[in-house]
């Protein structure tokens, strides 16, 4: 992956996501607990939600932890969406600045930046592989999110 293509398809992958989202007018749909694990998907949502924010946030106690997920809770569907857009944006905007807070690690060995970059983006690849799953179970149909694609979007936009 381009480095210069991160930040980009970051974003591209999450609002895609947002967008099929965005398409599933029974609210009941949105709470359901479904399996394998149980979770609905509102539940997901506040999670990836909260975990931008918790990066920020970098909460001290296991306290702060909780209360930070917590709030998602309180928000109205379309609340919790604009929530997640706006952590989004400023997650993606801290890659471009070069401003990604780094966690402060008490261990010997503290992860590079690009390492750490590189987790957050896979962990919310996965849950993003996640949320897709729950939706298309609902019966609703979510956009393809994958790099390939991505990148065929990109490509065609240039010679448009």
């Amino acid at each position: 992956m381009e480095i210069s293509n991160f930040e980009e398809y970051y974003a591209w992958a999450d609002k895609r996501i947002i967008e099929s989202l965005t398409k599933i007018s029974n609210e009941e749909e949105l709470i359901k607990k479904i399996e394998p694990d149980g979770r609905s998907i509102r539940d997901m949502v506040e999670h990836i939600a909260g975990w931008y924010e918790m990066i920020f946030a970098a909460p001290k106690s296991q306290e702060e932890f909780k209360e930070l997920f917590s709030k998602n809770t309180k928000y109205s569907w379309r609340e919790l969406i604009e929530y997640w857009k706006k952590w989004l944006n400023r997650y993606v905007e801290a890659i471009k600045t070069d401003s990604f807070p780094m966690p402060s690690n008490s261990s010997a060995e503290t992860p590079s930046k690009n390492d750490y970059l590189f987790a957050y983006s896979d962990h919310s690849t996965y849950h993003r592989g996640q949320l897709a799953f729950l939706i298309n179970l609902t019966g609703n149909k979510t956009l393809n999110t994958d790099y390939y694609t991505f990148l065929l979007e990109k490509q065609k936009e240039k010679t448009s």
